[in-house]
C-alpha cells in the first residue's frame, strides 16, 4: 500500500482533487495559494490555511515564540497577496500539550496580533485543543475583484518570469541554527530575522493595483524558487528558462554560505520560505513597474522546452524540481 512518502505533495494534492466535489461558484480550489470563491457584483472571497508544527516548522527549543506566532500570521496571509488579494480577517487554530507555560502561548498570540495589526488583518477567532505537540494553524479571508485574481495559471510563452526582493536569507538563517554556531554575528544575525521573520508582500500587490499591471501568473516562494517555478509553469502549460546569474540572492545568504562553506545560490534555488513572489507577465506590463520592486530572472517558453536553467558557466540544463518536501 502506498504512503505519503511514496506520492509526495503533489501527489497527494492530486489525489485529493479527485475526490472532492468543486461547484462553479470556486474560482479557483485545491492546487493554488489560495481559494477563490465568487460572491457575485464581480468579488471574490479568498481563503487559506497554513499549519506550523513544533519540530517541523520550528525548533520549539530555540525559537522565539512571538516571532513564531509573526511568521504563522505572515505565511497565511502571504498566500492571499498571492492570488492578488487583500487579507481581511484571521482564525488560529492552536494545539499544545497541556503542561504548556502560559507565557508561551501569550508571546505566540502576541506575535500573531502584532503581524496582524501590521498587515491590516482582524484577528476573530479560532480554538483550541489538547496534542502532543505544539501547532497553529492560521486560517486568512481576504477578497478581491473576480477579474484581479491572479492564479499560478495564465502565465504564457514569452512572458517574463520575475521575483520581488532578495532570495536564500530565510535559508541561511535555519543553516546557522542547524549549524549549532552560538557566536553572535551581524550577518547571522540578519539571517535569523528573516528566517523567524519573513514579511508577506502586501505592499508589491498594492503598488500593482497602483499602476494598473496584472500578472499573467503569480506565486509565493515558500517551498523554494526551483519548486514554484515548476508549480508555476505546471499549472500555466508551459515552459521556463532561468539565468542562474541573474538571481536576486540575498547578500545576508551570501555571507552565511561563506561562514559555512556552503553554496548562497543553493539557498536561493532551492529552499524557501523568503515569502517573495514570482510572477510571471509581458514586457508592456514590466514597463511599467519600478526597477527597484523586481528582478526579471528569465522567460516563460513553450512547455515542450520544459524548466530549464542557464548555469554560470553559460550552459543551460534541466532545472531539478528539488525544495521543501512535506513529505
Amino acid at each position: 500500500m502506498k504512503t505519503l512518502a511514496d506520492i509526495r505533495e503533489q501527489g497527494l494534492i492530486a489525489r485529493l482533487q479527485s475526490l472532492v466535489r468543486v461547484p462553479s461558484a470556486v474560482l479557483h480550489g485545491i492546487g493554488d495559494d489560495a481559494a477563490a470563491y465568487d460572491l457575485g457584483a464581480d468579488r471574490a472571497v479568498l481563503v487559506t490555511v497554513d499549519t506550523m508544527v513544533a519540530g517541523e516548522h520550528f525548533l520549539p527549543d530555540s525559537a522565539p515564540m512571538r516571532l513564531i506566532g509573526r511568521k504563522a500570521m505572515s505565511s497565511s496571509v502571504s498566500d492571499i497577496v498571492a492570488m492578488n488579494g487583500q487579507p481581511l480577517c484571521a482564525v488560529v487554530a492552536l494545539s499544545a500539550p497541556k503542561d504548556t507555560e502560559i507565557q508561551t502561548i501569550e508571546a505566540l498570540y502576541q506575535g500573531l496580533e502584532a503581524a496582524a495589526q501590521d498587515y491590516g488583518v482582524a484577528l476573530v477567532g479560532g480554538d483550541t485543543t489538547r496534542s502532543s505537540v505544539l501547532a497553529i494553524s492560521v486560517t486568512v479571508i481576504g477578497e478581491a475583484h473576480r477579474k484581479a485574481i491572479v492564479p499560478r495559471s495564465g502565465a504564457m510563452p514569452g512572458d517574463a518570469l520575475c521575483v520581488t526582493g532578495t532570495l536564500g536569507a530565510s535559508q541561511a538563517g535555519l543553516q546557522w541554527l542547524l549549524s549549532g554556531r552560538l557566536t553572535d554575528r551581524p550577518e547571522a544575525e540578519a539571517a535569523l530575522r528573516a528566517h523567524y521573520d519573513p514579511t508577506a508582500r502586501i505592499d508589491i500587490v498594492r503598488d500593482w493595483q497602483r499602476r494598473g499591471v496584472r500578472p499573467h501568473a503569480l506565486t509565493d516562494i515558500s517551498d523554494g524558487l526551483a519548486a514554484e517555478v515548476h508549480n508555476l509553469c505546471d499549472a500555466s502549460k508551459c515552459g521556463a528558462v532561468l539565468d542562474a546569474a541573474a538571481l536576486p540572492v540575498s547578500s545576508t545568504a551570501k555571507a552565511v554560505a561563506a561562514l559555512l562553506g556552503e553554496d548562497a545560490l543553493d539557498y536561493a534555488l532551492h529552499w524557501g520560505e523568503d515569502y517573495e513572489l514570482l510572477f510571471a507577465l509581458p514586457d508592456q506590463q514590466l514597463a511599467r513597474l519600478h526597477a527597484s520592486a523586481f528582478t526579471a530572472i528569465g522567460r516563460c517558453t513553450a512547455k515542450s522546452e520544459g524548466v530549464r536553467v542557464k548555469g554560470r558557466s553559460g550552459r543551460i540544463t534541466p532545472l531539478a524540481r528539488r525544495g521543501w518536501e512535506h513529505f
